[in-house]
C-alpha cells in the first residue's frame, strides 16, 4: 500500500498541473486545487493514524536516478497541514484569480503544491533537492502573476535568490555525499557524526542550509520575502508564509537535528542567526507603516523563532546527558507547535489583511484606517489570529511558547558558567514577544478602530467570501481549542513528533503553571508599555497619520544583493566574455600571420565591427537583461560549470 500511496500523495497534483491547460474557462481549476487538498488531506491522516513512521517507496526510473520516498513523525503531521492550506488556498483563488493568465496560474500553483508534499515525504535529501526546486520556479510565476511592474520586481528578486541558493544547495549535497557517504535521512545521524572529515561534514550542511534559510526567510537571506508578500495574490502569499516557510524550516530542522546533531557549533551558530532574524523581523514589522511588510517580516521573525527552538533543541540534545532527553524534546516539541500555531494564525492574518488591502486599494496603513469596522467577523478573526501568534494564554500560540521556555529554563539551570549568555537569550525571547503584541495591537488599531484614510476606493466592508469565511472560522476555534484543551491537541501532536527525535516523549508539561503564565504576562506588559510608549507617541502623528521609518533602499537585499546580483555579476560575465573573443581573435591573428601569411588581416581585426544603425537601436532600447529568462538560465548555466569544476577535482582529484 505504501509503494502507492506516497508517489500518490506526491505526484497527484503534479499530475493534475497539466489539466488547466486543456480547461476551457481556466478560472474553475480552483476546484482542482481544493479537490487534490480534500483526497491528500485524507491520504495524510492514513498516514498519521494507520501507518508506522519509516514505512518507504521509491520510483527507481524517475529522472535516470529514482526518487525516494519515506514517512516521518514531523513529515506526516506536515503534509496534513498543507493539504489544509491548500483547500483554503482554492477556496481563496476563485474570487482572487480571474481568467486571465489563470491557465498559467493553477498549473504552477498546483506544480508547488506537488513540489512541497515532495520534500516533506522525501527519504533522501537528493530526492529532497529535486522537489524543492519544482516548488522553488513554481513560485516565481505566482509572485509575478500580476505582471505589474512591482510584481516583475519582486518575482526577479526571488528568482534570483531561487537560483543562486539551489545552486550553492546542490553543491552542499554533493559535498555531504562525499564526506557522510549517505543523503538518506534516517542514517545522517550517525553517518555524519562518525565522519572522517568533518569540516567537509560542516561545509556541506551549510551550504546546504542556504538553500533552505533562503524560503524559510532566516537572515541574511530574507530580502525577498516583503516585496513578494506586496505583490503576490491573497492565495500566493498564504502558501509563501505556510507552506514554501515551513518547507524550508523542515530542512533546517533535518539538517540540525540529523546531520549536525554531533555539532555544538552548528546549533550556536543557528541560534545567532535565528536571534538577529527575530529582532531584526519584530523590529520592522513594528516600524512599518505598510500592512504587507509588517504581515512579511512577522512571517520573518516567526521563522527566526522556530530556528531558535531547533537551535536550542540541538544544544539540549548534545549537552548534560541525563536532561538531555527531556530538554530536546520539550524545545523541539516547542518548535512544532511554533510552526503549527503559526500556520493557523498567519493564514487568517494575512486572508484578512489582503482582503482589506483588496477593499481600500493600498496597503499604506495611512489608507487602511478603519477599513473593517463593519466587518465583525473580520475583526474576530483577526483578534483571534493575532492573539495565537502573540503567544496569549488560552490561544494556541502560548503552548509552544511554554514548551520553549520551559525546555530552555531547564536547559539554562544546568548550564553553569554560560547560563548568562543563554539567559539573555531567553530574555531575548521574551521582548521580541512583546513587540509582537505591539505591533499587532497597532495594526487591529488601524484597521478596525481607526478613522477612514485616503483610500484610492471607496469602501463600507471588507469581502471574503462565505466559504473562505468558513475555513477562517475552523481556523479560529482550532486555535482556541488547541490554547483551552493543549493536552489532548498539541500535546498528542509533541508526543507524535517525538519519534523524530529517537527518543521517548518529554512528559507533560504543566501550560497553566505559575512559571508559564508569569512569562505571559510579562510579555503582554512589555508589549502595552511598548505600544503606548513608542507606537502611539512616535510612530503615529495626530496630522500625518502612520510614520515610516523603515527605508526600504537601505535594506541588505537592495543595498548588497541586488548590486552583486544585477550590476556585479553581468559586468563580470561581460567582461569574461569580451576576454574570451579578445583572446580567440589574438590566437587567429597569430595562426593567421605565422601559417597564412598571404591572407590580408581584415581592417575590422584593428578598428573593430563597424557600429550600425541596428546597433545603435538595440542599445538604446530598455529591455531588461538581468530580468528576462535567459538572464536567469545564464545564472544557472554558470552554477551547472561550476558543480562541473567541483566534481572534476573532488571525484577525480585533477
Amino acid at each position: 500500500m505504501t509503494d502507492l500511496l506516497l508517489p500518490l500523495m506526491v505526484f497527484l497534483p503534479l499530475i493534475a498541473a497539466f489539466l488547466p491547460v486543456f480547461m476551457k474557462d481556466g478560472s474553475k481549476s480552483w476546484a482542482l486545487v481544493v479537490l487534490t487538498g480534500v483526497s491528500e488531506l485524507r491520504m495524510s491522516l492514513m498516514l498519521i493514524f494507520t501507518m508506522q513512521p519509516g514505512a518507504s517507496a521509491s520510483l527507481d526510473w524517475f529522472a535516470g536516478f529514482g526518487v525516494f520516498f519515506q514517512t516521518n513523525s514531523l513529515g506526516n503531521i506536515m503534509c496534513a497541514a498543507v493539504s489544509i492550506l491548500r483547500i483554503i488556498c482554492g477556496l481563496m483563488s476563485a474570487n482572487t484569480i480571474k481568467q486571465d493568465n489563470s491557465k498559467r496560474f493553477y498549473s504552477c500553483f498546483l506544480a508547488a503544491f506537488g513540489g512541497a508534499m515532495g520534500v516533506f515525504l522525501s527519504r533522501d535529501l537528493s530526492t529532497m533537492f529535486v522537489f524543492f526546486e519544482i516548488m522553488a520556479y513554481s513560485l516565481y510565476v505566482l509572485i509575478a502573476h500580476n505582471q505589474e511592474e512591482e510584481a516583475e520586481k519582486a518575482g526577479k528578486s526571488y528568482l534570483a535568490y531561487a537560483v543562486i541558493s539551489g545552486l550553492v544547495m546542490l553543491m552542499g549535497i554533493f559535498l555531504l555525499d562525499t564526506a557522510a557517504g549517505t543523503l538518506e535521512i534516517l542514517q545522517l545521524k550517525e553517518a555524519c557524526a562518525y565522519a572522517e572529515n568533518q569540516t567537509a561534514v560542516f561545509a556541506g550542511a551549510f551550504m546546504t542550509f542556504i538553500g533552505f534559510a533562503s524560503v524559510a526567510g532566516i537572515f541574511p537571506f530574507h530580502g525577498w520575502i516583503a516585496k513578494a508578500y506586496k505583490c503576490s495574490p491573497a492565495p500566493v502569499t498564504v502558501f509563501v508564509s505556510g507552506v514554501v516557510s515551513a518547507s524550508g524550516i523542515y530542512g533546517i530542522i533535518i539538517l540540525t537535528l540529523k546531520a549536525m546533531a554531533h555539532s555544538g557549533r552548528w546549533a550556536l551558530i543557528l541560534l545567532v542567526l535565528s536571534e538577529l532574524t527575530i529582532v531584526l523581523g519584530c523590529v520592522y514589522a513594528l516600524v512599518c507603516a505598510d500592512l504587507m511588510y509588517s504581515m512579511a517580516f512577522l512571517s520573518v521573525s516567526r521563522s527566526g523563532l522556530a530556528g531558535f527552538g531547533t537551535a536550542f533543541a540541538a544544544l539540549a540534545g548534545n549537552d548534560f546527558a541525563a536532561l538531555a532527553g527531556r530538554n530536546a524534546n520539550t524545545v523541539f516539541g516547542g518548535t512544532v507547535c511554533v510552526v503549527i500555531s503559526r500556520l493557523m494564525a498567519k493564514t487568517v492574518l494575512l486572508a484578512c489583511s489582503k482582503a482589506a488591502v483588496s477593499a481600500a486599494g493600498t496597503s499604506e496603513l495611512n489608507g487602511l484606517q478603519g477599513c473593517g469596522k463593519k466587518d465583525g467577523f473580520v475583526k474576530i478573526c483577526f483578534v483571534t489570529a493575532a492573539l495565537a501568534l502573540t503567544g496569549i494564554p488560552a490561544f494556541s500560540g502560548y503552548i509552544g511558547n511554554t514548551l520553549l521556555i520551559n525546555g530552555m529554563g531547564e536547559y539554562i539551570s544546568a548550564a553553569g558558567e554560560s547560563a548568562g549568555a543563554l539567559r539573555t537569550a531567553e530574555a531575548l525571547l521574551i521582548i521580541c514577544t512583546a513587540v509582537t503584541a505591539a505591533c499587532l495591537a497597532k495594526l487591529y488599531v488601524c484597521l478596525f478602530t481607526g478613522k477612514k484614510g485616503d483610500s484610492k476606493s471607496k469602501f463600507d466592508r471588507i469581502n471574503i467570501s462565505a466559504s473562505v469565511k468558513f475555513m477562517l472560522g475552523l481556523l479560529c476555534a482550532a486555535m482556541v481549542v488547541c490554547g483551552v484543551l493543549p493536552y489532548a491537541t498539541l500535546d498528542k501532536i509533541c508526543t507524535y513528533t517525538a519519534r523524530f527525535m529517537e527518543s521517548v516523549p518529554a512528559g507533560q508539561t504543566a501550560y497553566f503553571g505559575f512559571e508559564a503564565l508569569k512569562y505571559a504576562v510579562i510579555a503582554v506588559a512589555a508589549g502595552a508599555v511598548i505600544y503606548v510608549g513608542l507606537v502611539r507617541n512616535v510612530l503615529v502623528q495626530k496630522k500625518n497619520g502612520y510614520k515610516n521609518p523603515y527605508n526600504d533602499s537601505l535594506t541588505i537585499d537592495n543595498k548588497v544583493y541586488s548590486p552583486l546580483i544585477f550590476g556585479f555579476l553581468p559586468f563580470a560575465g561581460a567582461l569574461f566574455a569580451r576576454v574570451l573573443d579578445v583572446a580567440a581573435d589574438v590566437f587567429i591573428f597569430v595562426v593567421n600571420r605565422l601559417f597564412c601569411k598571404s591572407v590580408p588581416v581584415p581592417d575590422t581585426f584593428w578598428n573593430g565591427k563597424p557600429v550600425s544603425e541596428a546597433d545603435l537601436a538595440r542599445r538604446s532600447s530598455k529591455v531588461s537583461v538581468t530580468g528576462s529568462l535567459a538572464y536567469s538560465l545564464m545564472l544557472f548555466g554558470l552554477g551547472l560549470v561550476i558543480i562541473l569544476i567541483y566534481l572534476l577535482v573532488a571525484e577525480f582529484r585533477i
